[in-house]
């Protein structure tokens, strides 16, 4: 019976149309999350003139059944707001310096070329030289 060339051919085809039923199910385009960090910026004391930046994800109001949570996104935009150094970066980014592109290129070029053995050994005598007393 396994042998038999019709019953063979009989079990890919039905192995190719479960498969393919499979993958049909499977969603081609995955939904984009809404990442948009964007920030209001509120008056608290308009004698101060003291701003208070908020999240826009945090103003969304759809609260089902009076439970306390947060709108999504919005622990996010909070956690993010409160890790940066100056506040209004949220607003307005900083311009970025120069880069340090030689010693990624190096580390890449050692990778690639399969040269860490040599880079470990270099090191490991750089080491010992430096940690061996002065004669």
């Amino acid at each position: 019976m396994w042998t038999d060339p019709v019953w063979t051919a009989r079990c890919r085809t039905l192995a190719c149309a479960v498969s393919l039923l499979m993958l049909g199910g499977c969603a081609t385009e995955l939904d984009t999350p809404d990442d948009s960090l964007d920030y209001l910026m509120l008056r608290e004391d308009p004698s101060t003139g003291a701003a208070r930046t908020l999240p826009m994800a945090c103003t969304g109001g759809d609260n089902p059944a009076g439970h306390a949570r947060l709108p999504v996104g919005c622990a996010n935009a909070l956690n993010l707001q409160r890790m940066v150094q100056n506040p209004n970066d949220v607003h307005q980014g900083q311009t970025m310096g120069p880069t340090l592109a030689a010693p990624v290129g190096r580390a890449a070029q050692y990778y690639l070329l399969g040269e860490t053995a040599d880079l470990e050994r270099k090191r490991a005598l750089e080491r010992e030289r430096l940690a061996a007393p002065a004669p």
